[in-house]
């Protein structure tokens, strides 16, 4: 809690502060976008969990602060404000605040990105796939050869349903990696299951994957 919390939160506002010092309100705009939307944004900045991120959020801020004490005072400026420029804005903002929104996990949609080979060639570690959440009703519709997303041993797993057993009036869910040799051990149930593979985006979660596998 002190590393990740207390000491990265003062590091990040003498940062901020020293922006607000040195530029004007755009740098200290484009600042938290930087050091703060990057938390929405998963696919694309993986977690590293608490010791790696307390790390990175204390000794960044305080390097860039020593680098941006050294530079020349500018003289603050209202920015000059064209429609062109507004429109890019505008339209950056509204990507942003989509991505975020998509990543939350509170919608019916949701984009995860994927970590292994298993649904090769299908789906190939690094592409980022469209998960559509579904409802018991809709769950019970699934067939043969959806691509389903599921939750196993605290992860999420996308792979195709392989066979469908009914018994005591319940559904089970037999499901293969379409690159693996065999089925999967467990069985998959509608209580598992989050929901169904609409859309994959190639190789978007890259920098993702590798970055996990660093860390």
């Amino acid at each position: 809690f002190v590393g990740l919390i207390a000491i990265a939160s003062v590091a990040r506002n003498i940062l901020m502060t020293v922006f607000d010092i040195k530029g004007d309100y755009f740098d200290s705009i484009a600042y938290r976008l930087i050091m703060e939307l990057y938390i929405f944004l998963v696919p694309i900045v993986p977690n590293f969990g608490a010791y790696i991120d307390s790390v990175i959020l204390t000794i960044i801020p305080i390097i860039i602060s020593f680098i941006t004490i050294n530079l020349r005072i500018r003289k603050i400026q209202k920015p000059n404000l064209k429609k062109k420029s507004t429109l890019v804005f505008m339209i950056v903002l509204i990507t942003l605040s989509f991505l975020v929104l998509l990543n939350s996990g509170f919608f019916k949609y949701q984009s995860l990105v994927i970590g292994s080979n298993s649904m090769k060639k299908e789906i190939t570690k690094g592409d980022v796939i469209l998960l559509e959440k579904l409802n018991e009703k809709e769950k019970n519709q699934l067939k043969v050869g959806d691509i389903i997303v599921f939750k196993y041993d605290g992860k999420l797993i996308a792979h195709r349903v392989y066979k469908i057993i009914k018994a005591n009036g319940e559904r089970y869910y037999i499901t293969k990696g379409d690159n693996n040799g065999q089925p999967d051990a467990a069985l998959s149930t509608n209580r598992n299951i989050l929901g169904i593979t609409r859309l994959k985006i190639p190789m978007v979660g890259l920098p993702s994957v590798w970055l996990s596998e660093l860390f």
